[in-house]
């Protein structure tokens, strides 16, 4: 037995979710993004933006610290490996 607040869901062939029945929305949009924010996340609209926002500052601190992680062991691996490059090197060189 389906339990009450999922009856209206359903996946077309595509694996998209939709409502089967759209009586019940209250005119906010009947896409899967709200589907899944307001029926399966148990969350209002104003709770669904905000955790949007939340997730987008954390994912844009993510990526603003990649670049100077990445600078930063491109710059300590060179310099640990570039003695051996330039020993190899000389020895080709004899």
């Amino acid at each position: 037995m389906v339990p009450k607040k999922y009856e209206n869901v359903m996946i077309n062939p595509k694996g998209e979710l939709h409502l089967n029945n759209t009586k019940e929305t209250d005119g906010a949009s009947k896409g899967s993004m709200d589907l899944l924010s307001r029926r399966i996340l148990h969350l209002s609209h104003r709770s669904a933006v905000i955790f949007g926002v939340v997730t987008g500052v954390v994912g844009m601190i993510v990526v603003l610290l990649a670049y100077p992680v990445y600078e930063k062991t491109v710059k300590t691996q060179k310099e640990r490996i570039s003695p051996q490059i330039i020993s190899l090197t000389d020895e080709l060189l004899k």
